[in-house]
């Protein structure tokens, strides 16, 4: 929803304020003397900047999963 020009609503809230969620897993760490250790740790971390506006016109399904970072 626009109004003069300016993007209002639930959706425009949830644009402004959506994050990618950082990726957790499993971690092992190798040692120079053979050593290893395995942790639970942050395997992929999130960027923490807004996602790109969507044009007017709208965009497919297929465009709107292709920008997830996360999902590429």
């Amino acid at each position: 929803m626009e109004i003069n020009g300016i993007r209002k609503g639930t959706f425009e809230l949830w644009h402004q304020t959506a994050r990618e969620h950082p990726i957790p897993g499993e971690l092992t760490r190798y040692f120079g003397d053979g050593a290893s250790t395995t942790e639970f740790d942050t395997l992929w971390g999130a960027e923490d900047k807004t996602y790109k506006q969507i044009p007017a016109a709208g965009i497919s399904l297929a465009d709107c999963l292709a920008s997830l970072p996360l999902l590429s």
